[in-house]
């Protein structure tokens, strides 16, 4: 299979329909797309980069410009993804701060000892079962759902 590093779109009128469609493209298959119109509608442009699009050109299919076009697509796109890695690692990372906050307040409250030494022993425990700190934090937190 044949996978592109750049999508490029040359279309007099981007209408919702090939907006759908970019974006099931990007969603699928994430790459950058540059769009090359004549035609300037009201909110396209916002439309195009909501729906993940790179660079969206209206009149400006100039042989001088297209490298030029293309590499600050790419390099756009690429910066995007990083963010996106970025954030989609910033959130799990709070995510496993939570559950391992509430399993250490468990094990506090049941061993009736402090953060640090509930930490200590959750990590531990981790660390023996060759797990996660959040994986075991999280099985320690569903477990004590159950049981109430």
């Amino acid at each position: 299979m044949i996978e592109p590093d750049l999508l490029i779109v040359v279309n007099s009128k981007l209408d919702d329909g090939i907006l759908a469609q970019l974006k099931t493209v990007i969603n699928q298959y994430p790459l950058p797309i540059v769009v090359f119109t004549n035609v300037e509608i009201d909110d396209a442009i916002d439309q195009a980069i909501e729906a993940g699009i790179s660079s969206y050109i209206v009149d400006g299919l100039d042989e001088n410009r297209i490298i030029s076009i293309l590499k600050t697509a790419y390099v756009r796109f690429t910066h995007q993804q990083k963010l996106l890695k970025q954030l989609d690692y910033l959130k799990t990372n709070l995510a496993d701060r939570k559950i391992i906050d509430r399993a250490k307040g468990l094990v506090m409250q049941q061993r009736q000892c402090s953060e640090d030494d509930a930490y200590k022993l959750l990590r531990t425990s981790a660390m023996k079962q060759n797990m996660r700190l959040a994986a075991l934090s999280k099985t320690i937190v569903e477990a004590a759902v159950l049981l109430n």
